[in-house]
């Protein structure tokens, strides 16, 4: 599984427009295919913010909202409040 292994993967779309991709359909191939449940997306997600241009406190900002969002939903998706 992706998430087992020694690399750092993510979902991007690159150019959307171009490519006629989009990003929650990558997401739901990505599920399908590997058999992720939310969590494992949202790790998935937490993971390919590493890769971005932003600098460090930036990036672990984006990270730590990103991961409280997270936390709110069921494992359907569901706001759990």
């Amino acid at each position: 599984r992706i998430l087992e292994a020694d690399i750092l993967a993510n979902l991007n779309t690159d150019d959307p427009a171009m490519m006629d991709l989009d990003l929650g359909r990558e997401y739901q191939a990505v599920a399908a295919a590997q058999g992720f449940d939310l969590r494992e997306l949202g790790r998935v997600a937490v993971e390919g913010i590493a890769s971005t241009w932003l600098d460090d406190g930036e990036r672990a900002s984006l990270a730590a909202e990103f991961e409280a969002a997270l936390a709110t939903l069921d494992a359907d998706g569901r706001p759990t409040a």
